[in-house]
């Protein structure tokens, strides 16, 4: 046998076979959802609030509260939705802080941590 066929026999085989290690390219299994969070928890690590929460829009909510006011009608408590959403957000980023602070200590302590 020539080296010619048995390099054309080793490539084909190759070919056939496919690396092991490479996922399959049009695979059944499901693509994992992203992560619903992940813009609140970027913004909260930056020491921000998503933009929905942000100062430009409470000052929206307590002027539209201001409006609702000298119109004469009652109140739509933006501002104070705004607020509660705030502190909920905020309470949120207390919790994954501390997630994050878990796990730097962890990573910084090594496998041999006490």
């Amino acid at each position: 046998m020539t080296p010619r066929w048995l390099a054309a026999g080793t490539l084909a085989a190759a070919l056939l076979v496919g690396c092991r290690s490479a996922p399959t390219r049009w695979s059944s299994a499901p693509v994992p959802a992203p992560d619903p969070d992940r813009w609140d928890r970027a913004t909260c690590f930056m020491g921000e609030y998503p933009t929905e929460l942000d100062a430009r829009a409470l000052s929206r909510a307590r002027y539209e509260d201001l409006r609702a006011h000298q119109a004469g009608s009652s109140s739509s408590f933006a501002a104070a939705q705004v607020e509660s959403e705030r502190i909920a957000f905020d309470a949120r980023c207390t919790a994954w802080r501390a997630s994050r602070n878990v796990i730097w200590a962890s990573a910084a302590g090594g496998p041999n941590q006490q």
